[in-house]
């Protein structure tokens, strides 16, 4: 559910504004980028915690928060605000989804952060792989440990560049917010990733019932 948070605003926004109100609007962060979207979630979260114990929504809730942060929402407050400071304004991408594919398929981290995305997926959902369950189980655990190591070269890698306000060809970003975003959240998330799965797996052999 974190995960879902995490591409929410996304998934509402970019097909809203740059399809649906390209005529009027043509911005992929409008309504889900506010404040305003989160606060609902986050008052329906809560509500449904207080009458179930379960943590599920605020799950949810939390992933919206970080595409929020890691959007950099606070250098647009008119769409953070929003309705406070006004509408969002007219824009204008051209060709916008077919250079986003042509970016995001010619991004590193993209690919990384995918590959670990479908590891994190198919493990959690092995019990429902029938016959490869157990390939999936014994396999999977080795592939994050090298793939949180991964994350975290990488990231150390974006900072650098990012401190040296260098070009990161890894990222093909420039941007020192940007670079620094990306290997902030790369090198975190792989060490919590290896501290986790080596807590898991390191000391025991990998079996289904392990």
């Amino acid at each position: 559910m974190a995960g879902i948070g995490s591409m929410l605003p996304d998934l509402i926004d970019k097909p809203l504004g740059h399809i649906i109100l390209n005529g009027s609007v043509d911005f992929g962060r409008i309504y889900a980028h506010s404040g305003l979207f989160l606060f609902c979630i986050v008052v329906v979260a809560i509500a449904y915690w207080r009458k179930t114990s379960s943590w599920i929504l605020l799950a949810l809730a939390a992933g919206v928060a970080s595409h929020l942060i890691l959007d950099s929402m606070w250098e647009m407050p008119v769409t953070l605000f929003y309705p406070a400071l006004g509408d969002f304004g007219m824009h204008y991408f051209p060709n916008y989804f077919e250079d986003s594919i042509v970016m995001e398929l010619s991004s590193i981290y993209e690919w990384i952060f995918g590959f670990s995305a479908l590891a994190t997926l198919l493990y959690t959902y092995r019990e429902k792989l029938g016959n490869h369950q157990q390939a999936v189980s014994r396999q999977i655990p080795r592939i994050m440990r090298n793939v949180s190591l991964l994350l975290m070269v990488v990231g150390l890698l974006s900072i650098f560049f990012a401190s040296f306000s260098l070009y990161n060809p890894l990222s093909q970003l420039a941007d020192f917010e940007q670079n620094m975003i990306i290997g902030l959240s790369a090198s975190v998330g792989g060490f919590i990733t290896l501290i986790i799965w080596n807590d898991t797996f390191s000391t025991a052999p990998l079996t289904l019932e392990n």
